[in-house]
């Protein structure tokens, strides 16, 4: 008997232990990968919160514009303008906002067994290219792990060129429930980075602090929150999220085992059978991420009216503890 509870115990703290380790590869961008992000417009609704490993980050409240969205394509280097600069890079990240397919950045990476990092950025208006360049993420993390580095990059802009140097840390400081607009996810893990970073000349120093909060599988983070402070007091805060549609690998979502909602198209009375005990709290949202319904299932009241929305696409969502289904729902 003592065996199997110390068995058991094993057992336990191998979980323990591998759920508080975050991969590169879990997070490593993939060619061929798209990602769209959304730009939030009132930044001062998140609140970075605490540290530990039982955090819950609401980030719910916040609102965005999809004409400010920004898209991304993972991309072989060989396969962008300026690959043969990069002739080491392992993949090439294609970026540009919505509202100008044409306004291109290319930010390339390379890929090794202890880190992957940057080495440069083409763009229209900024070149970047690092002489030292800045660790990305290493092999793995631990909860509570942290890493510092230095670099050197130089960076040109309208042709004039400056040179930079700094140094860093990133810390794994939190794994927890992150809220966002579209549903909950758990088991996120947080990172906050520090960066210091001096200008030769003519000399400045400037301070910057992100936070990053990762889903093991999304490839990119799910929340991204910057704070840039400059040598003359000036302060810019920007945060951007990922967009439902390009969240992949979240072994949270339930499948279609534990919800049945039909029709799908529906018009009118939506019905909705949930397994297991548990009451469910629905959500409908526009596709750019506005919430118009917010209600409590319960097992004997099967149907949701739908009468009143507009005719088009919207997404469902149903938490039934911790388990998260996500659909399209299409009012005829």
């Amino acid at each position: 008997m003592k065996k199997s509870y110390f068995i058991c115990f094993l057992s336990i703290l191998c979980l323990k232990l591998q759920a508080q380790t975050l991969y590169k590869s879990g997070i490593l961008p993939v060619i061929g990968q798209t990602f769209t992000t959304h730009t939030v417009d009132n930044v001062s609704a998140i609140d970075v919160g605490s540290t530990g490993d039982t955090e819950t980050w609401d980030i719910s409240n916040i609102n965005y514009t999809t004409a400010n969205d920004y898209y991304y394509l993972v991309l072989s280097p060989a396969s962008t303008p300026n690959g043969s600069t990069f002739s080491s890079a392992s993949f090439a990240l294609k970026s540009y906002p919505a509202s100008d397919s044409t306004y291109l950045y290319y930010t390339y990476f390379k890929d090794t067994v202890s880190s992957y990092f940057e080495l440069g950025e083409f763009g229209p208006v900024l070149t970047v290219n690092y002489s030292n360049p800045e660790i990305s993420f290493p092999a793995s993390m631990n909860f509570n792990d942290s890493i510092q580095d230095d670099f050197c990059y130089s960076s040109t802009a309208f042709s004039v060129t400056s040179n930079y140097c700094g140094n860093f840390s990133l810390k794994f400081d939190g794994i927890g429930k992150l809220i966002l607009p579209y549903g909950i996810f758990m088991n996120v893990f947080r990172f906050k980075y520090s960066a210091t970073v001096m200008r030769q000349s003519p000399p400045d120093t400037s301070i910057i602090t992100k936070y990053f909060w990762y889903k093991s599988g999304t490839h990119k983070p799910l929340v991204e929150y910057i704070d840039f402070l400059s040598s003359n007091g000036s302060e810019i805060i920007s945060a951007k999220i990922l967009s439902e549609n390009s969240i992949t690998g979240v072994s949270e979502i339930a499948s279609e085992a534990h919800v049945k909602i039909y029709p799908n198209p529906c018009k009118e009375k939506l019905s909705i059978e949930l397994n297991g005990s548990n009451n469910a709290q629905l959500k409908i949202h526009t596709i750019d991420g506005k919430l118009l319904l917010n209600k409590t299932l319960e097992k004997n009241k099967p149907e949701v009216d739908i009468e009143n929305l507009q005719p088009g696409m919207y997404l469902l969502i149903i938490e039934q503890g911790e388990q998260v289904f996500r659909t399209k729902l299409i009012k005829n």
